[in-house]
């Protein structure tokens, strides 16, 4: 009778300790790298495809390349059906024109695709080419307003397209799947994204001021099969869906939940916000997680940045707070230039080959808590704290309990931070930091279930 309740007792135990590690290998991040190429295109077979790119540079050479057209917007020149796989900087390159023209049903390979500077306002269109395997950019837009970019294929490119000081720009209906950025738009007010969609890559977004930041127009565009969150002006809003990429100019009152975007460029942007909270997120495989550039109060908490360049980028901005995240095998966990009053605390930091936290110019943050281990292979260091002002300091512990953080290389006395600050954790922790994982609602009905099963029901048996 003992060795049967023994063994009863063991069972129990040892479903216990299944349910606990069932749970915690749900735990475990583990992110797929996607495919760079596609399998459902066909480049056109030519028994001779031209090895040296065309380069037009004034209206003469355009109606002497083109094909057919007057050059008017209703017949205008067209530049069409041409297969250029070259070692050329550049496959198609038209500049200074003032007539109309279209470029179409082209496939081009070089270092870039198709390039257009200096065209006038309102004369090109690139519709319905090909442009892949370009060491730069399948389509380069440099001082040509107006232009229309419309049903194209750009694939295995460093950046699918790239727009610069171009304004009103039409990019509609466009598959894009590039190693960068698949839309790069750099201070070029008005343009306006459509029905695009980006596999690996997303939308890269560079202004200077928010009076153009808010010109841009996004509607129906997918990253990774899902949608782009694309909010301006937006005052409250909360996640309910999965997205491909989140993009925020001029929010106020916005949390996301619960998001996984992996393989992309940049997961998540946002220029001139304020009160943003990100949590239970993951990023990874890309290059930025989070950019922050010109926010105020931001709260990331329970997200994991692997494989990444930054896992959070962050430039100016006032008051942050990163607590209880997981930055492994990143180029450095979290970048910050400018931003003042950031708090980073209870965070593990791990193989991040240039440091866990990096500061530079950077004004009363507080760092504590945290562990750090195994940071800095590649620069010597696992956390820099450059060009803070002794007016403003940085503190690495936290002032009030006499707490730092734990360093995996540390071995008595203060820590030193690297870098021109010459700042101290003068309270380094002996032992990491314990983080306490959150479980679902469903793992703590089975430990319930499991306690009233193992003790309170014998209890009543007994009575009996």
């Amino acid at each position: 009778m003992k060795n049967r309740i023994k063994l009863i007792g063991v069972l129990k135990i040892s479903i216990l300790l299944l349910m606990i590690s069932t749970m915690l290998s749900n735990t475990t991040v583990t992110i797929y790298a996607e495919s760079n190429t596609p399998s459902t295109f066909t480049l056109p077979e030519i028994d001779a495809p031209l090895s040296e790119g065309i380069w037009i540079h004034n209206d003469n050479e355009l109606e002497l390349a083109s094909s057919s057209g007057t050059g008017g917007s209703s017949d205008p020149y067209m530049i069409e059906d041409l297969v250029i796989d070259t070692d050329d900087l550049v496959a198609i390159r038209i500049e200074d024109t003032t007539k109309h023209f279209e470029i179409r049903n082209c496939t081009v390979k070089a270092r870039w695709g198709i390039y257009l500077d200096n065209v006038t306002g309102g004369t090109a269109e690139i519709r319905n080419n090909t442009a892949h395997n370009c060491e730069s950019d399948g389509i380069y837009l440099y001082r040509s307003n107006g232009t229309w970019i419309q049903d194209n294929i750009l694939f295995n490119n460093w950046r699918g397209m790239e727009v610069r000081e171009s304004y009103v720009v039409f990019i509609n209906n466009n598959y894009v799947q590039s190693e960068d950025a698949g839309i790069f738009i750099y201070r070029s007010p008005y343009a306006s994204l459509t029905d695009n969609e980006m596999h690996g890559d997303g939308i890269n977004i560079n202004f200077n001021s928010l009076d153009d930041a808010v010109t841009i127009v996004e509607s129906g565009s997918t990253v990774n099969d899902e949608p782009v969150l694309f909010l301006k002006n937006t005052d409250s809003f909360t996640t309910s869906i999965e997205y491909g990429q989140i993009i925020l100019i001029n929010c106020s009152s916005i949390d996301v939940t619960g998001q996984t975007l992996t393989n992309i460029d940049i997961g998540m942007t946002m220029y001139f916000c304020i009160d943003i909270e990100i949590t239970d997120c993951i990023f990874g495989n890309g290059d930025t997680g989070i950019e922050v550039i010109f926010v105020d109060t931001l709260v990331v908490t329970d997200c994991d940045f692997i494989n990444l360049s930054d896992g959070i980028y962050i430039v100016d901005g006032y008051d942050h707070l990163i607590f209880l995240n997981n930055f492994e095998d990143n180029t450095d966990g979290i970048y910050a230039d400018g931003a003042g009053g950031l708090t980073i605390e209870r965070n593990n930091f791990y193989n991040n080959s240039y440091g866990g936290v990096e500061l530079e110019y950077c004004y009363w943050c507080n760092i504590y808590w945290n562990n750090f281990t195994d940071n800095g292979y590649d620069s010597g260091y696992q956390a820099l704290d450059d060009e803070n002002s002794p007016s403003f300091p940085n503190l690495w512990y936290e002032n009030n309990s006499n707490t730092g953080n734990w360093w995996s290389d540390h071995i008595s006395g203060n820590y030193s931070i690297y870098g021109s600050s010459g700042l101290f954790d003068l309270y380094p922790l002996s032992t990491p930091y314990y983080l306490i994982p959150e479980f679902s609602m469903d793992f703590w009905i089975i430990i319930t279930s499991f306690i009233l099963f193992a003790f309170i029901i014998p209890v009543f048996r007994k009575r009996k």
